[in-house]
Formats: C-alpha cells, sequence, structure tokens
C-alpha cells in the first residue's frame, strides 16, 4: 500500500513538474518573439550617410557631416584626455534619436511610478 502510493505520488510530481517547465519554456520563446517583432517594428529607416570622410585639415567651414571643426577639436581633447594618449578622431555619430521600444518605455514608467514622494 504504501509503495504504491509512493509510486503514483512520484508519477504526479514527475508529470507536473514536466507541465510546469514546458509552459514556461513556451512563455520564453514567445516573449523572445514579441520582442524580436517589437524591435523589428520600432527600427528606423537607415539615414543618407556622406560617403566622403571628413578632412584631417582645420577648415572654417563645417565638415560634411556639419560639425564644426572646433566641436571636432573640443572632442577630441575630451576623448585625448579621458584615454590619456594620443587618438585620431576619424567619425563623429550621434546617437542620441535611438528609438526605445514599448517594452522598455512601460518599465521605466512602472519604476517612476512606483517611487513614494515625500511631501
Amino acid at each position: 500500500m504504501v509503495g504504491e502510493a509512493l509510486i503514483i505520488a512520484l508519477q504526479l510530481m514527475v508529470i507536473g513538474m514536466g507541465v510546469v517547465f514546458t509552459a514556461l519554456a513556451l512563455l520564453v520563446v514567445f516573449l523572445t518573439a514579441f520582442k524580436r517583432i517589437d524591435v523589428g517594428m520600432s527600427k528606423p529607416k537607415p539615414e543618407a550617410i556622406p560617403t566622403s570622410a571628413p578632412s584631417a585639415q582645420p577648415s572654417s567651414r563645417p565638415s560634411a557631416y556639419g560639425i564644426p571643426p572646433e566641436e571636432v577639436a573640443v572632442i577630441s581633447a575630451a576623448v585625448t584626455a579621458a584615454i590619456t594618449r594620443r587618438i585620431q578622431v576619424k567619425r563623429i555619430r550621434y546617437l542620441g534619436n535611438v528609438p526605445e521600444t514599448a517594452w522598455s518605455r512601460q518599465g521605466r514608467v512602472t519604476i517612476m511610478a512606483s517611487h513614494v514622494t515625500k511631501r
């Protein structure tokens, strides 16, 4: 009697754990698919980038990328100071307009809403 009950309990445990792990694996697959779909739909269309590289010689007019030479010099000096060795800036790209997904935006909203403000 006790042996049969133990065997039934073990079978039930194995079946239950199998069902739970299968459901969790499917959930991971679905969430990964939804994330890829969301990121794919929110990608911006690529912009045209000039093919000519900016010249290394300073000039009074903005470079092909629209950055004045004074700003290039300041950025070069800041990078040289941070890295503590000589460098040559070949390209500067602005990454400020990286689109965020709805998931990350909602996550930030939830975190900000959870903070308690003092009066």
